[in-house]
């Protein structure tokens, strides 16, 4: 009887020391990095935000899913965040994004990831990409030192870094710009 339990305890521990190996909780980087960000002291979803100038005008709407707001920074993480300017010649300008962070001091939205701007004061379809965008909501202005690309009907621009000015309809690329004219397709 006792060399049967002397038999059966080593494989039984074995089993044992196998089974505690494999359920051990793994590491995940994504729940790591939820584990660093403090939880927002307050959130809202389906959001609108609407900024006006002393005399009633409209200088910019920012739409998004979510806003998670942060006292100890006085910031919000925005999701999918829609930002809308008019240029003082009645031109619309839409930029989107993955996600946003924005400053309450500053006026300041940072727009990070798959960046889209759109604009509709000409025919050209303009669309301009990048992957991070600082914006600065008092003034419609932005700029980031990323790769830019801008794609009309008729040409395809990259370049490095941009300033823009929404209120005036102007785009500035600092560097490293190269311009290809596409065929007409009429």
């Amino acid at each position: 009887m006792i060399k049967k339990i002397k038999r059966l305890t080593i494989p039984i521990c074995l089993t044992l020391l196998l089974a505690f190996i494999y359920w051990q909780p793994q590491d995940n980087p994504a729940s790591i990095k939820e584990l660093n960000t403090p939880p927002s002291d307050y959130y809202f979803q389906n959001v609108e935000l609407k900024q006006f100038s002393e005399k009633g005008e409209l200088l910019s709407q920012v739409n998004a899913k979510k806003m998670e707001h942060f006292l100890t920074t006085n910031s919000s993480i925005i999701t999918s965040p829609k930002v809308t300017f008019t240029s003082e010649k009645k031109a619309t300008w839409q930029l989107l994004s993955n996600r946003g962070e924005y400053s309450h001091d500053a006026n300041q939205l940072v727009l990070d990831g798959d960046i889209v701007i759109s604009e509709t004061f000409n025919s050209n379809n303009t669309l301009i990409q990048t992957q991070s965008l600082s914006l600065n909501l008092n003034n419609k202005s932005a700029f980031t030192d990323e790769k830019v690309q801008i794609k009309t009907n008729r040409s395809l621009t990259h370049a490095t870094g941009m300033q823009a000015d929404f209120h005036k309809d102007l785009i500035h690329l600092k560097a490293q710009v190269s311009t290809e004219v596409l065929p007409n397709d009429s």
